[in-house]
């Protein structure tokens, strides 16, 4: 994204080191992992499920993938993952705290 703009450098993203150059000390990090293992109740199906939809919505797929896609939030397609045992949820989540000095 960054690579249009004019004067970009490719620089690895070092968030402790960018908010202390920001001012900001007592920089902490901290990751949260979500881990569902396969089979998920219905809830976290649901949810997984209208995260893809909502994805889906913006993005422009050839029409095999798009149709692939389509059966997998068919509720009425037995591949799909309204039925699939193996559907799980695993996700990472990582904080960078930072407090201003005054």
């Amino acid at each position: 994204m960054r690579e249009s703009l004019p004067g970009t450098v490719k620089e690895t993203e070092d968030w402790t080191a960018l908010l202390e150059a920001a001012g900001l000390r007592h920089v902490a990090t901290r990751s949260f992992l979500l881990d569902l293992p396969a089979p998920v109740p219905y809830e976290t199906r649901a949810h997984l499920i209208a995260q893809w939809q909502r994805r889906l919505d913006h993005v422009e797929l050839d029409p095999v993938d798009r149709a692939t896609a389509g059966r997998l939030l068919d509720p009425e397609d037995s591949a799909g993952l309204y039925h699939r045992p193996d559907l799980f949820l695993l996700s990472a989540q990582t904080v960078h705290l930072a407090v201003r000095e005054e």
